[in-house]
């Protein structure tokens, strides 16, 4: 699945980076486009990286979610009635 990003993506991990980093938690610019991405598509992240759940604690994703799995990269996926335990 190829995943076409656009303004409102790139605009909202702008947000996401200063809440973040006002915060004092650091991410890179493509951790926060990751996360952008998948709260304005209502996406799951699913990821080993840690990161990810330091932005957790300042960042609103509304229905979208991180899940800490056993992955080899960061995926997005739509997010499901079936996810997976």
């Amino acid at each position: 699945m190829q995943l076409s990003m656009n303004i409102a993506d790139y605009e909202l991990a702008a947000e996401f980076f200063n809440t973040c980093r006002s915060n004092g938690v650091q991410g890179s610019n493509t951790d926060f486009l990751i996360c952008a991405a998948a709260a304005n598509r209502n996406y799951s992240i699913f990821t080993t990286d840690k990161d990810f759940e330091n932005f957790q604690a300042h960042i609103h994703m509304g229905a979208s979610h991180f899940f800490a799995r056993h992955c080899v990269r960061v995926a997005c996926t739509k997010r499901s009635r079936n996810e997976v335990e």
